[in-house]
């Protein structure tokens, strides 16, 4: 991929169908981000408000209105956004329009669902049920998640991708693989983190800016303790089962996982999840590189540079959030 020939197109399509492209001369900056804890991708921008054919730029950005970013890098135009303008900003000093856009899967993100989980019923198939009660609205891609979970109410006013990320949570604890909620063509889609076909490489050599290496020992589980309660007595002392110890050459740094005895071979997959999870030094690495606007949250990346990893055997790091700064072509990554 050529980092030169980097280019982005954003195209607002109006209520009457019309689709005009904004001249990226006019915006004062625009910036496509995938936020760790947000579920849609979130493209906000700046332009003049000027007059374009015989109406005004505040006119034709106007909340409700859909908004598509195309780029390439040489090659044909690919979709990397498609959603719909949630704020809408002018200033009469300044003369531009600020806009705020969410990509479609902004309704099942602020949606709040009732819905109950049946037993042995998958995360996958909850998503399908979820996402059924929307007309017209299908899951373009669906990897998992496919441990099988006990019944579950969901009628503490949680939204739709709150609970499919719940199930992503739970499935995990029992040894599922880790998933992203993403958008693809304006629908929702459930991706198995790190399976993206193509894999880009992003060290010293190509622009790197900057590559900051933060590893932490405050959040370690160095040991997991699995405790039985009494089901026909709630008051009565719990018991200790079993202990599982990983790291202690860092201390003692202690998790208590609870059954009742009659799953204790899922508290003890539990714990283990704990360990595997927690029972390791934390590393964070954030990035800073002229932009490739195809990376995106949940998608794996091969880096090398300063303390991370090496020429011959770059680190393999999964996307935790991305900011594409397409008014200066550079973007910003946190890696898990």
């Amino acid at each position: 991929m050529d980092l030169a020939k980097v280019e982005y197109r954003i195209r607002v399509k109006t209520p009457n169908g019309n689709i005009f492209t904004l001249d990226q001369a006019l915006t004062d900056s625009c910036n496509l981000e995938e936020n760790d804890g947000e579920v849609a991708a979130r493209l906000s921008f700046t332009v003049k408000n000027e007059k374009v054919g015989n109406a005004w730029l505040h006119k034709q950005l106007y909340v409700g209105n859909f908004v598509y970013v195309h780029a390439k890098a040489g090659g044909a135009w690919q979709e990397v956004f498609r959603g719909r303008i949630y704020d809408w900003i002018t200033s009469a000093a300044k003369m531009n329009v600020t806009i705020i856009a969410f990509d479609m899967n902004y309704r099942y993100q602020v949606s709040e669902v009732n819905i109950y989980r049946r037993k042995n019923e998958t995360g996958a198939s909850l998503a399908k049920r979820l996402i059924a009660r929307w007309r017209n609205r299908v899951i373009k891609k669906l990897d998992g998640p496919h441990k099988k979970l006990p019944a579950k109410a969901y009628d503490n006013k949680l939204t739709v991708t709150e609970i499919i990320q719940d199930t992503i949570t739970e499935s995990k604890k029992k040894g599922d693989d880790d998933y992203v909620i993403r958008c693809i063509e304006g629908e929702i889609a459930v991706i198995r983190a790190g399976t993206n076909t193509t894999v880009y490489i992003l060290s010293e050599k190509d622009y790197l800016e900057e590559l900051e290496d933060h590893h932490s020992i405050r959040k370690l589980v160095t040991r997991v303790r699995i405790y039985r309660t009494n089901d026909k007595d709630k008051n009565a002392k719990a018991k200790l089962t079993e202990t599982l110890d990983g790291k202690t050459e860092y201390g003692v740094l202690q998790r208590l996982v609870y059954t009742d005895g009659k799953n204790l071979s899922e508290a003890r997959k539990e714990a283990k999840q704990i360990l595997k999870d927690e029972g390791k030094v934390e590393k964070t690495r954030e990035l800073n590189h002229p932009d490739v606007p195809f990376i995106k949250k949940g998608d794996l990346v091969m880096v090398h540079g300063g303390t991370v990893g090496s020429a011959k055997n770059p680190a393999k790091l999964i996307v935790k959030s991305i900011n594409h700064d397409i008014k200066n072509l550079s973007m910003k990554i946190v890696f898990k």
